[in-house]
């Protein structure tokens, strides 16, 4: 006969399943939460930079002096660790801080400048051919009287930034496993709590079965299993005094039957 699993080990399983699915649910919307916010914290960053660009680069542009914009771009670029490029409604690089615009194809196709021509800003992350990384992309349009002279580009890699969630991820993780592990305690302690007070019932009720009438559950909740408690021991008395009452009309009988026994035996000589 195959061995019952004790009601214990139906219980805290459960718990400690849903507890599990409920940190993992929670670490995951959490990390993707924070990759949100910090992509769109570094793009608006990115649009300031630009925007603070712009007012630097506005007056090489009409007349337009490509060699002045790119050593801008350049120098600006070295300082604050930032990819700047200007490029003109054409889709023609006419300054960059990483490349030599004359080398660079055209970028009318880019999906930042596309937005940027049609849109307060463009924003994309994609993977740059020239950099060979993974970057994000911002983009803002430089106007003049409703006249769109160019598009100024700021950009950085996002691997910082996936670096930067990957450590947060982790900690996010560590602190998750510490809770699972108090939670699997916490767990065990409760699932022993519910199933210790129906086990001492079951030990009663089994005592109970096998004739000692005496027993009694000390169980002492105010739930539905001291509920139970005190309708076991209310059987166990209600038991003895039925059984007490058979014993005695029996003994009665055989009394009355041994008092005709003797009768009939007086009858007979």
């Amino acid at each position: 006969m195959t061995k019952k699993k004790r009601l214990l080990w139906h219980l805290y399983p459960s718990f400690l399943l849903i507890t599990v699915i409920s940190l993992i649910v929670v670490t995951w919307y959490a990390s993707d939460s924070l990759k949100e916010f910090f992509l769109e914290q570094t793009a608006s960053d990115l649009k300031v930079q630009a925007r603070l660009f712009e007012s630097q680069v506005l007056r090489y542009l009409d007349p337009l002096d490509e060699k002045t914009i790119d050593l801008l771009c350049k120098d600006i670029g070295k300082v604050t660790s930032t990819r700047f490029t200007v490029i003109l409604p054409s889709g023609k690089v006419a300054g960059d801080s990483e490349e030599d615009p004359a080398r660079m194809d055209t970028h009318v196709d880019r999906p930042e400048f596309i937005q940027a021509l049609n849109t307060p800003f463009g924003m994309s992350i994609r993977y740059s051919q020239t950099l060979e990384k993974n970057m994000m992309y911002v983009g803002v349009p430089i106007k003049v009287n409703h006249r769109i002279l160019a598009v100024v580009r700021a950009s950085i890699p996002v691997t910082a930034i996936d670096a930067l969630i990957r450590n947060i991820q982790n900690e996010i993780a560590l602190v998750g496993l510490i809770i699972a592990v108090f939670a699997a305690i916490l767990s065990l302690a409760i699932s022993r709590r519910i199933t210790r007070p129906i086990e001492q019932i079951k030990r009663t009720a089994e005592s109970i079965a096998s004739g000692n009438f005496q027993a009694r559950s000390q169980v002492a909740q105010s739930d539905e299993i001291g509920s139970l408690s005190d309708a076991i021991n209310q059987m166990a008395v209600q038991l003895r005094d039925r059984i007490d009452t058979v014993m005695r009309q029996r003994n009665e009988i055989e009394a009355m039957l041994s008092s005709m026994t003797e009768g009939v035996i007086c009858l007979l000589y």
